[in-house]
């Protein structure tokens, strides 16, 4: 019963939300802030499917390495939107992934192992769950890897109807009507969606109730594709995303090698000022109701992500050296921040910021720190985190001291005199220097 009304006014609480998106879409404006807290995806789960050279690949090293170079790239992706807490699901000729990986900590995240065939997966999905933000989980195969934009399936989520179980989006997605659909229902019942083998080529994003169901549905998406869903008496959604297609997914082959990963990892960087850039400059702000964002912002970032840049925030906040609010306050702030722009479907990679301040900082924080714009500092702290392509990177700023910091680092600033950012980013995308990045590769073709 406890569960039931728990999961009612769950539901109950993103049919407000969606409302509340709804009304911002319909006004044509980003300004007004419509985010539903609770909801954001912070945890995948990762499925091994069934390999039939198993036996053989288990005593194969440069199998193993290879799985293990391509697990971690998408360790790393997830790690991009947030995602920190990762099960992955393994058959016993699996088994030789828990040792190289670990906890997770070397990655930066959390990882969980679970074996298919002794069915513990979902006590290991309950337990690394349990009393998380997060009401959304990100399925996908071990050897399939999106490259496209999470936060977008996000925005998805929230102008579809309340009463689905989840949403799936692949090379087979047809597009979809605006009414809800059952899963499977392009397929008979009887069939697996993608007879060609295809089904392994989907993401989806599930309710964590989708998988009282069924205990192996997991593998059944996987190895079957969405017509699994039907059979367990779901409701999916299929999605037909511009940004979704066969130049966009990377997949585990043969042919696949650690240099073709690396190519695929190395972005071009968008830095962003924060203040005056993305939100109206309000001085000194660490609170959401006091937030306004600047006009064409999320859909900016959101054009940076699909267009293979990383996009990055790097910002001076003397606030915190002058004792106007802590570094918590501010690192608490930027998680509602990511979130709130996360659910228009834009996502920032990284935040940089610089706490000091030469003449007003108080104790620790008086400093003439490298790191304080127009000085290079968080750029290039962020060039040595971010494996990047320089070329192509650039940076947008309201001051004249980020476009100074830009030039320091060896890459091109723009100033943005405060009108729409979508206009100034669209501007720099097609500069010599902020060139769409190539489209990501498809290896094994």
């Amino acid at each position: 019963m406890k569960a039931n009304e728990d999961a009612a006014g769950t539901r109950a609480a993103e049919l407000e939300s969606r409302e509340r998106f709804a009304d911002g879409k319909a006004t044509g404006t980003h300004r007004t802030l419509t985010m539903n807290h609770d909801l954001s995806i912070d945890q995948a789960l990762l499925v091994f499917g069934a390999d039939p050279h198993g036996a053989r690949n288990a005593a194969d090293q440069h199998h193993q390495r290879r799985q293990l170079d391509f697990l971690r790239h998408q360790i790393w992706n997830g790690l991009r939107f947030g995602i920190r807490n990762i099960v992955v699901a393994i058959g016993d000729e699996h088994r030789w992934v828990q040792h190289p990986l670990g906890d997770g900590s070397d990655l930066g995240v959390e990882l969980t192992y679970a074996l298919s065939n002794q069915e513990n997966w979902r006590h290991a999905f309950g337990q690394t769950h349990q009393g998380r933000s997060s009401e959304l989980v990100l399925l996908s195969s071990a050897h399939c890897m999106f490259d496209i934009n999470y936060c977008a399936l996000l925005e998805h989520w929230l102008s579809l109807p309340p009463s689905l179980d989840g949403i799936c989006v692949g090379l087979d997605s047809p597009d979809t009507s605006t009414q809800p659909v059952h899963a499977g229902t392009r397929d008979t019942p009887d069939q697996p969606a993608n007879a060609d083998g295809a089904a392994a080529e989907c993401l989806y994003l599930l309710r964590p109730s989708a998988f009282d169901s069924r205990a192996s549905l997991p593998w059944e998406l996987v190895a079957t594709g969405p017509g699994a869903m039907s059979h367990a008496g779901l409701h999916l959604r299929r999605l037909d995303m511009d940004a979704v297609d066969r130049n966009a997914i990377v997949m585990l082959s043969h042919e696949m090698d650690r240099q073709q990963l690396a190519r695929w990892k190395c972005r071009p960087i968008a830095f962003l000022d924060r203040d005056g850039v993305i939100n109206i400059d309000v001085p000194y702000l660490c609170r959401p109701e006091d937030c306004v964002w600047v006009d064409g912002a999320s859909e900016a970032i959101r054009l940076l992500n699909e267009s293979g840049y990383l996009v990055i925030v790097v910002t001076n906040q003397s606030g915190i050296g002058r004792g106007y609010y802590s570094e918590s306050e501010f690192h608490a702030f930027m998680d509602w921040y990511r979130q709130a722009l996360a659910q228009r479907g834009a996502h920032l990679d990284d935040v940089f910021f610089c706490p000091y301040h030469a003449t007003e900082g108080v104790g620790g924080y008086l400093k003439d720190a490298a790191c304080r714009k127009p000085r290079p500092g968080m750029l290039i702290s962020a060039m040595k985190k971010w494996p990047h392509q320089k070329e192509r990177s650039f940076l947008i700023g309201d001051r004249e001291s980020d476009v100074e910091a830009a030039q320091a680092a060896g890459i091109t600033g723009h100033l943005f005199e405060g009108a729409n950012l979508l206009d100034t980013v669209r501007k720099c995308l097609t500069s010599k220097l902020g060139q769409l990045a190539t489209s990501p590769v498809r290896y094994g073709d």
